[in-house]
């Protein structure tokens, strides 16, 4: 039984009896909340193991704590198992850090520190350290960067070991796998007060290699195993032996002797009769009286023995096992940036005027005297700029080539042509034979600006096709290139179409010219608007990595 000292005499964990403690015995809780108490933190440690002491430092004059404190275990396996357990538990709503006192704070920080990204808001402090604490020692509390008026979560986070071989274990085994149904992204973290440079570098990993006080401590990996194995020691009950619990120094916890009394031996108990069965008889003085002897059970048999005729069957073949399939990642653009946003908007921009000079300059044709023959040159000149560039941006380069991406952009086109025709002829376009090749070559003009781009980036990947033209959410810089100007034709056609009916009895007001102005005009406004979203992502992301 343990024999509990008042949390008031801690004082002496501190002070002029400091050398008293077990320091190894010792852990350090930081991060408290105002209202924890020294009892409150008794109640929660003891838990783990038995407690000698607890001690939470306060101020002599507003005799509030400093949000810290020391608890003292009886043993290091004690301490040890309290490290393991709490820490990181939240104590009203703040995770606690629980770490050895002795704990060389100077040489914790060797730069094996990661970043994690994309991180579902349902993912805590202690659901990250429990996950991360496999690959080695985590020397400060995983940090998960927070919104400061909400307090929810901005989806990263960054984790400190203590060597780098646990930070490229936990590289290697946690980036691109998914944490509460949210693929994570772990990198090395940026270092401050620079420029894109990360940690890890191979002048962190000598200074690293060649520090001595570098610790070597296990990470609580127990969980991979089973419990170790005793031998089978007849018990007086029957009840076989409970295996010790094990610690990360391998050592086992002493044996705590039995403390129930053994039953006096000359005490004589009054048999119950039952029917049916001899009764017991009285017991005489001097003598030692034994209940009859119970017949052991019969042994119940396993298996039926071979008969001495037949002949051993051999057993069925086994099928070899089946290689499991390989983990889903999801596919991502590769990153554009802000000036070859710019460039690749200048040469569609480039691309429509050459398109409206070759029609004026050398075939004297403009939209209102021939609509068919200018839509013509439009989507011929400005189909191959589209594919080219936007070809270079494919996702998954490993798998898909740039031939092949250019080959999505090309088939894209009469998919895209036949979508926007019956979108014009759904909402009214004429369907008589002197408008067909209009509305077949605005369809095909509209295709190059809404449907190729994301041909040749996305593929035929219908998630992301949705997520961008239902949904409106792009999620990298080459989506917005995508998003902003389809929805820009989009809509520039839809108020290109809104004069149509009045009676102003102009000749742009026939189909498909005003239609094609709007959806042009609509088109170069998004371009130029997608810049815009482009610098700002990329600002954003610049953020999240610092």
């Amino acid at each position: 039984m343990t024999t509990r000292i008042a949390p008031g005499v801690g004082a002496n964990l501190l002070g002029q009896h400091a050398a008293e403690r077990n320091q190894d015995a010792t852990v350090y809780v930081g991060n408290l909340d105002p209202q924890i108490s020294e009892e409150l933190l008794w109640e929660l440690f003891v838990q783990a193991g038995p407690v000698v002491n607890v001690y939470v430092p306060k101020d002599r004059v507003t005799n509030e704590h400093q949000g810290y404190g020391f608890v003292e275990f009886r043993s290091e396996e004690d301490a040890d198992c309290a490290i393991k357990v709490l820490n990181m538990i939240k104590l009203n709503g703040k995770p606690i850090r629980v770490n050895k006192a002795s704990q060389d704070k100077n040489s914790l920080d060797v730069g094996a520190n990661l970043f994690i990204g994309n991180l579902d808001p349902d993912v805590d402090e202690k659901l990250l350290y429990d996950t991360f604490s496999a690959f080695g020692v985590i020397v400060t509390n995983p940090k998960i960067m927070r919104d400061p008026d909400t307090g929810n979560s901005r989806g990263f986070g960054f984790i400190s070991y203590d060597s780098f071989e646990a930070s490229d274990s936990a590289i290697e085994a946690m980036n691109a796998q998914y944490l509460c149904n949210r693929q994570i992204t772990v990198s090395y973290a940026y270092k401050k007060d620079t420029e894109g440079e990360r940690h890890g570098t191979p002048a962190e990993r000598v200074l690293a290699a060649s520090n001595p006080t570098t610790q070597k401590s296990r990470p609580h990996t127990l969980f991979a195993s089973g419990p170790p194995t005793l031998p089978s020691v007849p018990q007086a009950n029957g009840v076989a032996p409970v295996p010790p619990r094990p610690f990360a120094n391998g050592v086992a916890p002493p044996a705590i002797p039995a403390l129930r009394p053994q039953p006096p031996q000359a005490a004589a108990f009054q048999p119950m009769p039952v029917p049916g069965q001899p009764t017991w008889h009285q017991q005489q003085p001097g003598q030692t009286l034994l209940p009859p002897a119970m017949p052991p059970p019969p042994q119940v048999q396993q298996f039926r023995p071979a008969h001495p005729g037949m002949q051993q069957m051999p057993p069925p073949p086994q099928d070899p096992p089946r290689p499991l399939p390989p983990p889903t990642v999801e596919l991502q653009p590769p990153p554009i940036s802000a000036q070859e946003a710019l460039i690749v908007n200048a040469l569609c921009a480039l691309g429509l005027a050459f398109a409206f000079w070759i029609a004026n300059t050398v075939y004297s044709i403009e939209l209102v005297t021939h609509s068919s023959l200018t839509l013509f040159f439009i989507w011929i000149i400005e189909l191959p700029i589209v594919i080219l560039l936007y070809s270079r941006y494919r996702q998954n380069r490993k798998q898909c080539t740039y031939l092949r991406a250019v080959g999505r952009g090309v088939l894209g086109v009469p998919v895209g042509a036949l979508l926007n025709f019956l979108g014009a002829v759904a909402v009214g376009a004429p369907l008589t034979f002197q408008y067909l090749p209009k509305t077949v070559n605005w369809a095909l003009m509209m295709s190059v600006f809404t449907t190729i781009p994301a041909s040749c980036v996305l593929g035929s990947s219908w998630a992301d096709w949705r997520r961008i033209f239902a949904q409106t959410k792009p999620k990298g810089s080459i989506e917005y290139l995508i998003c902003l100007p389809a929805h820009g034709a989009v809509i520039g056609a839809w108020f290109g179409a809104w004069p149509m009916p009045l009676d102003w009895e102009r000749p742009w007001q026939e189909w498909p010219i005003s239609v094609s102005y709007g959806t042009i005009a609509g088109y170069l406004v998004a371009l130029v608007a997608s810049l815009g979203f482009v610098l700002a992502y990329g600002r954003s992301q610049h953020i999240k990595r610092e």
